[in-house]
């Protein structure tokens, strides 16, 4: 179980601010950020045990992605692809996604904020951070880096690391321990059987 702290700890990072989500990062140098349910970067709290998919968001979804299959098939239901995100719900963490950019911070979370699921384009690779129905209560923590690819590689690693044996258990790939909205690292991609997902 990790908390902000402990993975900015990893790559000698300090926490240059944070915002709500949804509000504007205040800054345009490349670096790393971390979307998590917690405020307090050296707390791992606001946790909940089960994934608090929103119904109504993923039926559009399937709506705005017309060839969407889940393992293999046509038209799924929204509550068997809400199902399925479930199974990689991480209930003892409150870091659901870490991200890096090159470019400004500002513009790459804007980006993130602005895609619809079920877009492809910028930021498709962490949506499913948008089928859940606590977003707007989530944190975009951040930290500048001259070195934002191998910032978020110690990040992603002191978080697979930090992974508790029982939530390793019920994870559905359980050989692939990323932060819930996190679908590949670093290219390795989680077996989770959802394919034509964005137009």
């Amino acid at each position: 179980m990790s908390t902000v702290n402990d993975l900015l700890n990893a790559d000698s990072r300090q926490r240059s601010g944070l915002v709500q989500w949804g509000e504007q990062v205040p800054n345009d140098k490349p670096g790393i950020y971390i979307v998590s349910l917690s405020l307090d970067i050296d707390e791992n709290n606001c946790l909940l045990e089960t994934a608090p998919i929103n119904h109504g968001i993923v039926t559009k979804w399937l709506r705005r992605a017309p060839r969407f299959k889940l393992d293999g098939k046509l038209n799924p239901s929204p509550e068997a692809v809400a199902r399925r995100l479930s199974e990689y719900w991480l209930p003892d963490e409150s870091i659901l996604y870490i991200g890096q950019t090159s470019g400004p911070m500002r513009k790459r979370v804007n980006q993130f904020y602005r895609h619809k699921l079920g877009n492809s384009g910028s930021h498709s690779g962490g949506q499913w951070l948008k089928s859940l129905s606590v977003l707007p209560e989530t944190f975009v923590h951040y930290a500048e880096s001259p070195d934002p690819e191998l910032s978020e590689y110690r990040l992603m690693q002191a978080f697979m690391v930090g992974v508790s044996a029982s939530t390793r258990k019920r994870l559905r790939n359980n050989d692939r321990l990323y932060p819930f909205a996190n679908l590949e690292f670093p290219k390795l991609r989680k077996q989770h059987g959802i394919s034509k997902s964005t137009l």
